[in-house]
């Protein structure tokens, strides 16, 4: 089960309800990607919110918050594959743990 949880940026700040997300920061801009669920993105003062949902994606640049929007195919289908991939190597872990206990 997911859970609720803030997150902050030098930029920006987040309050994911229940998500599976990206989240990236680099030179004044944050960046976030949702693959599954939702969550608030806003700029770091707290003013201005975007709701982020599946397979949409929002950025804050030198302050100025992004309207949420729609992933392109490409862009879905790599954030889908990464997340197939790290849920795949999570279970390969959990798999190899279990022979430890």
């Amino acid at each position: 089960k997911l859970a609720a949880f803030d997150l902050s940026t030098p930029e920006a700040t987040l309050n994911v309800e229940a998500a599976y997300l990206e989240l990236s920061t680099q030179g004044g801009e944050t960046r976030v990607s949702v693959s599954k669920g939702l969550l608030k993105f806003g700029d770091i003062a707290g003013k201005r919110f975007e709701t982020v949902s599946a397979l949409q994606g929002s950025r804050i640049f030198s302050g100025r918050l992004e309207r949420a929007a729609k992933l392109s195919k490409r862009d879905s289908g790599e954030l889908r594959a990464r997340w197939q991939r790290s849920e795949m190597i999570h279970h390969q872990r959990e798999q190899l743990l279990k022979h430890f206990r």
